[in-house]
């Protein structure tokens, strides 16, 4: 959901949306004494999501120099994870790692942030690879991040790899 409304607000207007079964009061309807339901009801399809993902990987197989991994920013859980699949490893690419200063303080008494820094990966606080002076730097990223790609080409001029998250990280070690 985290990544969805990311996404959702990069690549659209889109101000607020309700998805069923998931959003509390998007079951409400005015009858129940609720909100008033919404005029536009859209349904994506499984082809339409296949063509989305499609489109933004352009990057061909072995031209990834560059690997992101939080935009938006990790969960503990999500570094957790990371430092797991990075134990006693090295990384192959330029490996960045993205959170909130807070999460990135418990990392720390956690022992992730030194397992991953032991791999050679970067954690970074507070900001994320969507800001970061960065242009000219990498030609291809990968990534799981919607939001990420749409950054990458339009800011940076990256090709891009949509990836699952440990599919990106399977990424920096090959």
């Amino acid at each position: 959901l985290k990544s969805f409304c990311a996404s959702l607000a990069t690549y659209g207007g889109v101000g607020l949306f309700h998805l069923a079964g998931v959003t509390p009061e998007a079951g409400v309807t005015p009858e129940a004494g609720g909100m008033r339901l919404p005029e536009e009801h859209v349904q994506i399809k499984r082809l339409e999501i296949e063509q989305a993902l499609t489109g933004m990987s352009d990057a061909a197989d072995g031209e990834v120099d560059f690997v992101s991994l939080g935009c938006p920013h990790l969960s503990i859980m999500e570094i957790g994870r990371i430092a797991e699949l990075l134990r006693g490893e090295t990384i192959k690419r330029t490996f960045w790692i993205t959170t909130a200063r807070v999460t990135k303080q418990i990392a720390d008494r956690m022992g992730y942030t030194q397992i991953i820094e032991a791999s050679g990966a970067v954690i970074a606080a507070d900001t994320c690879c969507v800001v970061a002076p960065i242009r000219g730097r990498f030609k291809a990223m990968a990534t799981d991040s919607a939001k990420a790609c749409y950054y990458a080409f339009s800011k940076n001029r990256f090709k891009t790899r949509l990836l699952p998250f440990e599919q990106v990280i399977a990424e920096a070690l090959r």
